[in-house]
């Protein structure tokens, strides 16, 4: 069940009322979730939006509710991003409505769970016939329309799950990482038109339809306590981010991305095991597991690194299933000084079975384990 729109009670400004006065906004995805609070934030500093998505009924609801709060114009549309003669429609009309279009908003999306083994052919084409071809869709109309000419601001909303390759997200990590893709491509090409390009990547955002969707139910005080910052985010703080984005302060960023997650995505275990229980424990297999003879130097060496807390859940988490070798190590440089390696040179070979892809980087547990082996 969807979560029904709210404004932001009590909001607390960091930049200046009038910051965006005179700007007017495109937001797709603007009538729910996210996009809905960024266009909020936006039009609390100044800014009229124009919200599309393909509910027009939603797109009302939410347009009055943000006039409401912010006092300023929104005028909803309706339009499917997949569809260009729509989006050349709706475009024509917010320009006949508004005069200028100066920021762009890229926030549609479609995301479910789903094992890659699982997912039909559609089901991953419509992803990314949302995120990734609706960005490049509106972006291409907008851009002809009106950018071409008097510059602009696009921001493209993308995620976290992409960064390592998180299980059940095959079709949206793809997405988001295209979308990351195309960003600098963009920002590359339309630079000299003025035009600046980025991508804000959300992590773990509170009260969203996505959140629930994606495994928010599941959050503990153990969970929270692992991010750096000690707390999920809020969409306010997704708000906030592109509000300084699109800014006269962010004036030298472009082709990148800003990743606001609190530094979830540097501690986050990314456990492909209990990732795949949380919504389809029948998917679990656990594999037998050879670990090293406790009386080899091996794992003497794995012990001064915490081996001796290894534990099957550990192992488990490990893409391939086992602890690396010394053989593997051996055959890898093997490789790299071989001549089927020539063209590797300045880089880094990762063996570690994927390890470094979904280990935990718990700083808590670390530290406890720090502390046992002083004892």
């Amino acid at each position: 069940m969807a979560i029904p729109e709210k404004c932001i009670e009590n909001y607390k400004y960091t930049f200046q009322k009038e910051l965006l006065r005179g700007k007017v906004a495109f937001v797709t995805g603007g009538a729910s979730g996210i996009c809905f609070t960024i266009a909020e934030v936006l039009m609390r500093h100044g800014c009229d939006t124009v919200i599309v998505s393909r509910r027009m009924d939603k797109l009302k609801q939410s347009a009055d509710l943000l006039m409401k709060a912010t006092g300023r114009r929104c005028v909803p549309i309706q339009m499917d991003v997949r569809k260009p003669e729509q989006i050349i429609k709706a475009v024509d009309e917010a320009l006949a409505q508004m005069g200028r279009i100066d920021i762009l908003i890229n926030g549609a999306a479609g995301n479910f769970l789903a094992p890659a083994a699982s997912l039909s052919f559609n089901a991953f084409k419509t992803v990314m016939e949302i995120d990734c071809h609706g960005t490049f869709n509106v972006s291409k109309v907008v851009y002809d329309k009106f950018f071409k000419d008097h510059g602009g601001m696009i921001v493209n909303i993308t995620a976290t799950l992409q960064m390592r390759g998180t299980a059940l997200q095959t079709h949206a990590g793809s997405a988001k990482a295209a979308i990351e893709a195309m960003t600098r491509h963009l920002a590359v090409e339309w630079g000299p038109d003025k035009v600046r390009v980025m991508c804000v990547a959300p992590g773990p955002i509170g009260d969203t339809e996505g959140m629930n969707r994606l495994g928010g139910k599941h959050l503990t005080d153990n969970i929270l306590k692992v991010i750096p910052i000690q707390r999920i985010g809020t969409r306010q703080d997704i708000g906030d981010t592109v509000l300084y984005v699109v800014s006269n302060a962010a004036q030298l960023l472009t082709g990148t991305t800003i990743i606001a997650d609190g530094g979830n995505c540097l501690t986050d275990d990314n456990n492909f095991i209990a990732r795949r229980a949380m919504e389809i424990p029948s998917l679990i297999r656990y594999n037998h597991i050879l670990l090293y003879d406790s009386k080899s130097q091996g794992q003497q060496l794995i012990d001064c690194h915490g081996g001796k807390h290894l534990t099957q859940d550990f192992i488990n988490a490990i893409p391939c299933q086992r602890l690396g070798t010394r053989q593997d190590i051996g055959d890898t440089v093997m490789y790299v000084v071989s001549d089927a390696a020539q063209l590797l040179t300045g880089t880094t070979v990762i063996a570690d079975g994927g390890s470094h892809l979904t280990r935990s980087n718990n700083f808590q547990e670390r530290m406890t384990l720090l502390k046992n082996s002083r004892l």
